[in-house]
Parts: structure tokens; C-alpha cells; sequence
């Protein structure tokens, strides 16, 4: 199933509030890899990002970042049930 994987950015003390959107792309994932949450990065990893800017004329170099949550981002269809939107993953610097 195609899947939607948002990353969002949480610099070190800042609140919920803050989170900024960083990057994005889509996957083909089956329901066993949406359920695995390690699938496609779990809690605590390290990855490499390249940051997407929609109103800047270049592009940053590709950087590390801790994955500190994964979050599945969910709503209910009429006659369908419950359907994934995306996968959200909060990022923040390797050194926080």
C-alpha cells in the first residue's frame, strides 16, 4: 500500500508546539510493515534526511537525524473504517 511518511522536526526544548516540517516522501509498505514499528525506522535511530524547504531557492545538504517518535496519523472513512493517513516521524538533532 502506498504510504505517506511525514518527517517533522523538534529542535532540542522545544515544546509540541514547535514542530516544524522538515521532509516528506512516499513508500509501498504492506499492512505488517505499517504495523512493525520499526518499519521503516523505529525509535531511536539514526537518519538521513534531506531537508525540504518549500520557499527556499536551495537545498540544504542531506543531515542526521534521532528519530523520537513514530506516530500513525489515522481517520475514519465512512463505510470503510479506520484508514492510515501517514506515518509521522518526530525528529531532532543526533546530539539531543
Amino acid at each position: 500500500m502506498e504510504t505517506n511518511i511525514i518527517y517533522k522536526y523538534r529542535a532540542p526544548e522545544a515544546s509540541w508546539d514547535e514542530l516544524s516540517t522538515i521532509s516528506y516522501k512516499t513508500m509501498d509498505l504492506t499492512s505488517d510493515e505499517v504495523s512493525n514499528p520499526t518499519v521503516p525506522h523505529g525509535v531511536g535511530e539514526i537518519i538521513l534526511l534531506q531537508p525540504w524547504y518549500p520557499f527556499q531557492d536551495h537545498a540544504e545538504e542531506p543531515q542526521d537525524y534521532r528519530v523520537l517518535e513514530r506516530l500513525p496519523w489515522m481517520r475514519k472513512v465512512e463505510d470503510h473504517g479506520i484508514s492510515l493517513i501517514a506515518l509521522v516521524f518526530i525528529v531532532t538533532d543526533t546530539d539531543a
